[in-house]
């Protein structure tokens, strides 16, 4: 009777889970990972989204002036030859 006495509860840690894709939060029923989330339905859940390829090209890409400065860079240049 003493084995009884000295048992103690242990704490159950249970995770939120978070989607990557949605935000969506929730807590699992099972021990084991989802296979989808339950707001969006996406099987990638715990994946981040990938940028498109078009995407990462326009962070680098260099924009050609306002047509204003082109008209103001041609008036000087007139200027200058007179």
């Amino acid at each position: 009777m003493n084995d009884v006495d000295e048992i103690t509860p242990q704490p159950i840690v249970i995770t939120e889970l978070r989607c990557l894709r949605c935000g969506g939060t929730w807590i699992p029923r099972k021990a084991k990972m989802p296979g989808y989330c339950p707001k969006c339905n996406s099987p990638y859940w715990n994946k981040p989204r990938r940028v498109k390829k078009s995407e990462k090209k326009d962070e680098n890409r260099i924009y050609p002036p306002y047509l204003c400065c082109v008209a103001e860079k041609r008036s000087e240049k007139d200027k200058d030859n007179v």
